[in-house]
């Protein structure tokens, strides 16, 4: 019973005696560059006379506006998690003047690292969530499904409540959309990836 008591205290001495772990929410937005990269292909029925088959691949740059929410957790706050909405919507001209728009809903989850004892840290982590993109043109249309990356780039803590980010994040998408017309001509349009560089603000409570 003694032995019990003992291992008892020395527990809860050593919870009392560990270091505070922190656990604070933020929110905050971001804008900054995206690059698409497209690819669309045409075939065309075999034999036929006076056509052949191309292959484009194109990538478009928008700017990308997003927001977020989380939470830092870990001792000195080493983890953080939080979902993101983001917006994305340009036109290409070599897809037909095809105006392009593009939701991400997504889930991360990021490292810090402190610089040394500056008020800078680097983060690694990754990402997965829906996207939901939409072209215009009679053989496009929209289409949503799964996507998933990683990012990385520095925070800096300006104030105890107020931090700003550079970042870039590549996103691998799964928009592949098609029509075949009367004729069998088949056209295909796909979009390969996802790569933004941004600016952000967070504000932590």
């Amino acid at each position: 019973m003694k032995l019990n008591k003992l291992l008892l205290a020395v527990s809860i001495t050593s919870l009392t005696a560990a270091p505070a772990f922190a656990s604070d929410w933020f929110i905050g937005g971001s804008v900054g560059s995206q690059k698409n990269v497209f690819e669309e292909s045409h075939t065309t029925p075999k034999p036929e006379q006076f056509a052949e088959d191309f292959n484009l691949k194109v990538s478009e740059y928008d700017v990308v506006y997003s927001i977020r929410a989380g939470k830092y957790f870990g001792n000195s706050s080493e983890h953080r998690v939080y979902g993101t909405y983001s917006y994305n919507s340009g036109t290409s001209k070599e897809l037909g003047n095809g105006d392009f728009t593009q939701q991400n809903f997504l889930a991360s989850y990021d490292y810090l690292i402190p610089m040394g004892q500056s008020n800078i840290n680097w983060f690694i982590g990754a990402t997965a969530g829906y996207a939901h993109t939409e072209m215009s043109g009679s053989h496009l249309g929209s289409k949503g499904g799964f996507v998933y990356g990683g990012q990385t780039g520095f925070m800096m803590d300006i104030s105890d409540n107020v931090s700003a980010e550079i970042g870039y994040r590549y996103l691998k998408q799964d928009y592949t959309k098609g029509v075949t017309d009367d004729l069998g001509h088949t056209t295909e349009l796909s979009l390969n990836d996802s790569q933004q560089a941004y600016f952000g603000i967070d504000y932590r409570f």
